[in-house]
């Protein structure tokens, strides 16, 4: 497709910092916990089921909860930065995997707490426990976000690639 120079978006060869920006602002629309799992809802589930609440699930449960107000504590913390017009690409990848890790704990421990009806009904633990490994991959995979994360935040070295300084259209074909 070509498209008349009037309407690029920054300068040529910048199409990668555009990108970064739009995948950026889609991870942090998926960061923010609060539309994704009602905490609150979880722990009246469990008061409810106090029968399925041994050590184990109470200890899990006590690190869900760490792991939510982690994630609000580093989202208001990238919010503060995005409005200091800095860039947080580092923060929204580990946000973004931290969230898809705490959806797919809550949703085991949502179903775990139902007990045997789990698999015999629907409701918001089976919906939740289905749609949890969209995230993995929705807005980068994990791994993508790995990488993300051990290159910018750990200072890892990127992995090596002959093709890195090479022009798309110059990319062989087929």
């Amino acid at each position: 497709m070509r498209i008349p120079d009037a309407q690029r978006l920054g300068p040529i060869g910048g199409g990668w910092g555009v990108a970064m920006t739009t995948l950026m602002n889609e991870r942090m629309a998926i960061g923010g916990i609060e539309r994704w799992l009602d905490f609150d809802g979880l722990v009246r589930h469990a008061q409810a089921n106090r029968e399925r609440l041994d050590p184990v699930t109470r200890d899990e449960l006590a690190r869900l909860y760490t792991w939510v107000r982690t994630l609000e504590l580093l989202n208001a913390r990238v919010m503060t930065e995005l409005g200091q017009g800095k860039f947080a690409v580092a923060e929204s990848s580990v946000m973004k995997l931290a969230l898809a890790r705490i959806l797919t704990k809550a949703a085991d421990l949502g179903l775990r707490l139902v007990g045997p009806d789990a698999l015999a009904r629907s409701g918001p633990w089976q919906n939740q426990f289905l749609g949890a490994p969209a995230l993995h991959i929705a807005g980068g995979t994990d791994e993508v976000q790995k990488n993300v994360a051990a290159e910018r935040v750990l200072g890892l070295p990127r992995e090596p690639r002959r093709d890195r300084d090479v022009a798309f259209e110059e990319l062989p074909r087929g």
